[in-house]
């Protein structure tokens, strides 16, 4: 399984680089670690709402996998149970 954990790392490391670069006057250079400062803030929200949602994803694919086994178990079931009626049916008819 992949996440996007590595991609964001990578994104913030890139836009802090860029608004660093950008920094070009002293009058500027507050409001450019203002910016940098609430950019980082957001990455690191989005950062956690997307770890938050594979762990959701996660748990709803371990949900629906046994889900799966469980009406493959069923069917199972129900087919042997079906087998053997036709069976018991064919001896009685010829008995």
């Amino acid at each position: 399984m992949t996440t996007i954990a590595p991609h964001l790392v990578e994104a913030i490391l890139h836009t802090r680089t860029i608004l660093a670069a950008a920094v070009t006057a002293p009058a500027s250079q507050s409001q450019s670690h203002a910016a940098a400062g609430f950019l980082g803030a957001i990455m690191v929200a989005a950062f956690i709402f997307m770890s938050a949602i594979a762990r959701v994803t996660s748990r709803i694919a371990g949900l629906l996998s046994a889900l799966v086994q469980t009406a493959a178990a069923v069917t199972s079931a129900l087919f042997a149970i079906a087998v053997a009626i036709g069976i018991i049916a064919v001896l009685l008819l010829h008995g």
